[in-house]
């Protein structure tokens, strides 16, 4: 059984505020960006920070932020970031905002013919074409919606309600025999799918005692299947959980991750952090949660995943080679036990250059003949696997 070690709480010395309802999505060059939240005083924040190097540091935009903003959602296409809606100071908000990271300057569309109501605690998918699928939340008066709307070309189109409604709830898309599928979870034991070529909603139930408020990523395994994992959030009872729930939307399996979470929390947010210039591979990330409220309390603790959670055997790369580092960083040799051969180590800089590569033909080793200090990707090649790992070597 893991532990929690397989999560390493980051020293950040000036971490955000503490919050909630925050979003966090990850840039193209493999950097975090967060914006928003509520914190303990019900204070809402506008601000941005990004992560780079696990280290927070606030951006300060060319021109005004804004409004400030809770349980809303954000998303990238390119360099701009969107922000959709939101729970506002005595008001929800249904207004959509870019921000261009690249010249830090904030832009709310001007947005053509009818207008979604506002919400805070929704849903927004990216579609493969550009478009944006929206969906259900709190409106004003917390009443829980229904409404499926597609942001495209700058304007908002009514798509078909669902059966059910749906708040703090999480959304994935996948593709099923060339079609794109939409999958949302967040009430107990249901399953919603929604068809974008037949514009359809299909009930389906698992069993799978989350109701939602919890932070999630996508991915896809060796076989090209979607695969989602839900950090936390609420069970059936409204009680906030450490568990840790993996479900591939092709096969329909849902499975409960060994490694749980260090604690139990709810309202929180992650996204994939990539190092060096390896961004946009599912191989080279790792998973950074940060903030929620823990224990009745709202959280400003940065954690990151000891792996990716994605290895050819959709189970942790420390399940499949079990990469002993004791101490961590390693400072005279690395412990290497795995369940199938290894056939080369190859070991690369955080820049992506190669800077050793050793034969060994072995499951089980040690390895004495480390390169110098420094933070590398070390890469893991057997006849049938192909896997990443991040070492810091302390000589």
């Amino acid at each position: 059984m893991a532990q929690r070690e397989d999560w390493n709480q980051l020293n950040i010395p000036d971490s955000p505020d503490p919050r909630k309802g925050h979003s966090l999505v990850t840039l193209p060059d493999g950097r975090v960006l967060m914006f928003g939240g509520e914190g303990p005083q019900v204070e809402l924040f506008n601000n941005l920070f990004v992560f780079e190097d696990n280290q927070w540091a606030e951006i300060e935009p060319v021109n005004d932020p804004p409004p400030a903003r809770s349980f809303h959602k954000s998303w990238m296409i390119g360099d701009d970031m969107y922000v959709f809606g939101g729970k506002g100071e005595g008001m929800v908000f249904n207004d959509m905002w870019v921000y261009d990271f690249v010249s830090s300057l904030w832009e709310e569309e001007v947005v053509t013919g009818s207008l979604p109501a506002g919400r805070y605690g929704h849903s927004v998918n990216l579609l493969p074409e550009g478009s944006a699928f929206i969906f259900g939340g709190k409106d004003e008066n917390e009443n829980r919606l229904k409404d499926a709307w597609l942001y495209e070309n700058g304007g908002f189109v009514q798509k078909n309600d669902c059966i059910l409604d749906y708040a703090y709830h999480n959304g994935h898309g996948f593709i099923n025999n060339g079609v794109q599928m939409l999958r949302f979870y967040g009430i107990s034991n249901i399953l919603m799918t929604y068809d974008t070529d037949l514009e359809s909603w299909e009930l389906s139930a698992f069993d799978m005692p989350y109701s939602g408020h919890g932070g999630s990523i996508s991915s896809q395994n060796f076989m090209d299947e979607d695969v989602v994992f839900i950090f936390g959030g609420m069970n059936i009872n409204g009680v906030s959980t450490d568990i840790v729930y993996q479900y591939n939307c092709n096969t329909g399996e849902l499975d409960q991750r060994e490694e749980p979470l260090p604690g139990s929390v709810k309202d929180n947010a992650a996204a994939k952090y990539y190092y060096g210039n390896f961004s946009g591979r599912d191989d080279m990330y790792e998973v950074l949660l940060f903030g929620g409220e823990v224990e009745g309390e709202l959280s400003n603790a940065t954690w990151m995943s000891t792996s990716n959670l994605l290895s050819e055997n959709e189970i942790s790369m420390n399940d499949v080679f079990r990469l002993d580092f004791d101490p961590n960083p390693v400072n005279d040799q690395l412990y290497v036990k795995s369940k199938r051969k290894i056939e080369r180590i190859f070991f690369y800089s955080i820049d992506g250059r190669l800077s050793r590569s050793l034969l060994v033909n072995a499951k089980e080793f040690s390895v004495l003949d480390l390169p110098e200090n420094g933070v590398y990707i070390v890469r893991f090649q057997g006849p049938d696997h192909d896997s990443y790992h991040k070492l810091l070597v302390n000589k």
